[in-house]
């Protein structure tokens, strides 16, 4: 099974694209989709600002860097544990309407199905098989 995680979405600037990578993604296959919103911790931050600053006009690179924050309670990075994934606000109640309604409209499913672990388990100790006579 596959699916889609439109991830990093950048508020204010690939937000846009969110409907178009949701429906190319199901048309290819995918049968779940998730998003996540950038994140931007410790030294990570002081780059991406540079650099929206440098490649955007100063009113399109206030846009982003406030909606960032709008989502992370006035900051850029929210580093807490249980908040480091979550945003918060008007503009991430939209965004999150927009995503559910439209992965819903296109009949992605739940979430993706647990993999299963068991052809990675380690043999137990004394077993023998094609895989230890590596290591004799």
């Amino acid at each position: 099974p596959v699916g889609v995680n439109v991830a990093p979405i950048i508020p204010g600037l690939s937000d846009t694209q969110v409907v178009d990578i949701l429906e190319a993604a199901r048309a290819a296959g995918a049968r779940w989709a998730g998003y996540t919103v950038v994140r931007l911790p410790g030294p990570v931050a002081p780059i991406f600002t540079e650099h929206i600053e440098r490649v955007f006009s100063p009113s399109q690179a206030n846009r982003i860097l406030s909606r960032i924050r709008d989502g992370r309670g006035g900051k850029l990075n929210e580093a807490g544990f249980h908040k480091r994934f979550q945003t918060e606000g008007p503009y991430a109640l939209a965004l999150k309407a927009l995503f559910n309604r439209t992965r819903d409209r296109l009949g992605f499913e739940g979430p993706p199905p647990r993999p299963d672990p068991s052809p990675f388990r380690r043999p137990m100790p004394g077993a023998s098989g094609d895989q230890l006579a590596l290591f004799g």
